[in-house]
């Protein structure tokens, strides 16, 4: 079996007992940390999408009254501002899981 220890590439053998966990740290952000990070982004663009839907709704029921389309219109904008934000989190995210471990958020 092999452990989790590699020198220059190369693992190192041991004579460990069947049923040794080897994983080492990578099984923690493959297992845990990336679905955690997947979960929240997709959280955060089913909100925003949510807000853009509600203002949308404000802008046709604001029945022509300045301050509520101005308000809507506002909403409208950090709605679509927070979802460029995310997609370019997202974007980063995946670069630096790219450069440090080769694990990509991306399914393709």
């Amino acid at each position: 079996m092999k452990i989790a220890l590699t020198i220059n590439g190369t693992q190192i053998d041991s004579n460990l007992p069947g049923g040794v966990p080897t994983g080492g740290i990578n099984t923690l952000g493959t297992d845990i940390i990336f679905p955690l990070i997947e979960f929240i982004i997709l959280a955060l663009i089913f909100f925003a999408m949510w807000q853009i839907i509600t203002s949308g709704y404000s802008i046709i029921f604001s029945k022509g009254e300045k301050e509520r389309f101005q308000k809507a219109i506002s909403k409208l904008k950090f709605a679509v501002m927070g979802l460029v934000a995310i997609f370019a989190a997202f974007l980063i995210i995946n670069f630096f899981q790219q450069l440090l471990g080769g694990i990509s958020l991306m399914p393709w």
